[in-house]
């Protein structure tokens, strides 16, 4: 949920008040107002002080671009996981890194196409497949020399082979540069994100986090850990309810 309407009209506290009193196990809080919509910064310290009077766990989201970030979040305001959403448009690999995989066992970005491309055809039919890929094609080479470029070619091609040939020459031809930088002064995708979420937990979690690294982690590859992440975690953590709670 989000904060509230808007910044005279703060209902975050209520509204976390009502979802104990219903019966809900944790709260996820986005730390903006309805009226931001993705502008401007999310409000950390709003979300810490629900957290200091909830009485269920409490998990925030918003501007989580990097692993390390989200890390000082946890540590710093003290909540019970973080929620990613768009930082994992651009960087897939993000689950991973948070949960301490070895970047030499990530996929490479041909190889995340790849799975993808398997997933979306499984899920959807051919003019959805190409629509999503499209996207996720043009999430990923952001912030690569000639990413604007690639971005507008995507719509002029009308196959998933074409979608895909011209993925891998784009990524052959910066596979020599490092991984661009995701800043927190980026604005990407202000305008919303799909449904791309995951949780991380410290703390009570940090045995949680451990236990699902080796139960989950061999099997999920980067693009299943964001499709499904989000239904994998939640059945892990109906299996432990009490792992969320302090």
């Amino acid at each position: 949920m989000r904060t509230g309407w808007s910044h005279d009209e703060v209902t975050i506290h209520e509204c976390v008040r009502a979802a104990n009193n219903s019966g809900c196990e944790w709260v996820v809080i986005h730390g903006r107002t309805r009226a931001q919509g993705y502008e401007g910064r999310a409000d950390w310290d709003l979300i810490a002080e629900v957290k200091q009077s909830a009485k269920i766990p409490i998990i925030g989201n918003g501007d989580i671009r990097t692993a390390q970030q989200a890390q000082a979040l946890l540590n710093h305001f003290e909540i019970d996981a973080v929620m990613i959403g768009r930082g994992a448009l651009r960087n897939p690999w993000i689950f991973k890194e948070c949960i301490g995989i070895d970047k030499d066992d990530f996929q490479s970005p041909c190889e995340v196409i790849d799975r993808y491309l398997e997933l979306l055809r499984f899920k959807y039919d051919l003019r959805n497949t190409i629509i999503f890929l499209r996207k996720f094609a043009s999430w990923l080479v952001y912030g690569y020399p000639g990413a604007a470029a690639f971005r507008s070619s995507m719509y002029h091609l009308f196959t998933i082979d074409e979608l895909v040939q011209s993925a891998r020459i784009f990524f052959e031809r910066v596979a020599h540069l490092p991984k661009p930088k995701f800043e927190p002064s980026e604005n990407f995708m202000a305008n919303g994100h799909g449904w791309l979420f995951i949780m991380w937990v410290n703390s009570a979690g940090n045995k949680m986090t451990n236990q699902f690294k080796q139960s989950e982690s061999k099997r999920i590859k980067d693009t299943e850990f964001t499709l499904y992440g989000w239904n994998t975690c939640m059945q892990f953590f109906k299996n432990r309810p009490n792992d969320l709670r302090r």
